[in-house]
């Protein structure tokens, strides 16, 4: 089974030092937003930023677990 490295969230740390992270690639979820409409250049720039963006603030969300 092969895994999908086109959209992902990965954690990074780096020991012995105050240094940690999340490196996200958002390849097909940006491809499918943006090509529903033919948007300018800078529509498509700040679409792939907000939504890196909202991937960030969504993993550090807290849920409550039942």
């Amino acid at each position: 089974m092969t895994q999908n490295h086109s959209d992902i969230r990965t954690r990074f740390i780096f020991d012995d030092m105050p240094i940690r992270g999340m490196h996200i690639r958002l390849e097909k979820v940006w491809h499918h937003i943006v090509n529903q409409k033919h948007y300018p250049v800078a529509i498509r720039r700040a679409l792939g930023e907000l939504l890196a963006a909202g991937s960030l603030l969504s993993a550090n969300l807290k849920t409550k677990v039942r």
